[in-house]
């Protein structure tokens, strides 16, 4: 992991423990990453960075911490904004999702229970730091 992807990952752990969720160009703005998402390599290596955060949580059986980035683009029917299909995939590929399941259920259930683990005191102290 980068350390871009460290501070990211800090960043986004720091959220998650206190119930917020951000948005994808929020987040680019308030840790100074630079991006400009019209052009594609920078939206790619933004995608790629969170896809690296997943992965790391889920290869220690974590919640889902790119969970809370969400986009802008709200899908009709959901009437919240809830992460892009990009979270979605990835999470397909890993057979963690499906497409027969309500994504926004699956948000806001993924989203509690990942306020909840890093809510717990222990968990943050434990699991904060990139090991």
């Amino acid at each position: 992991m980068t350390q871009k992807e460290k501070s990211i990952r800090k960043f986004l752990i720091d959220l998650a423990k206190n119930n917020k969720t951000i948005f994808y160009n929020e987040l680019n703005v308030k840790l100074a990453l630079n991006y400009d998402f019209s052009i594609k390599e920078d939206y790619d290596k933004f995608r790629k960075e969170l896809s690296t955060i997943l992965n790391y949580e889920i290869k220690f059986n974590r919640p889902f911490l790119t969970i809370i980035v969400l986009s802008t683009k709200i899908n009709p029917g959901y009437r919240i904004p809830i992460p892009s299909d990009g979270f979605y995939k990835i999470l397909k590929r890993k057979h963690l999702f499906s497409d027969d399941t309500n994504r926004k259920v699956f948000y806001e259930k993924q989203r509690e229970r990942l306020f909840d683990f890093w809510g717990n005191p222990k968990n943050y102290e434990e699991h904060k730091d990139f090991k």
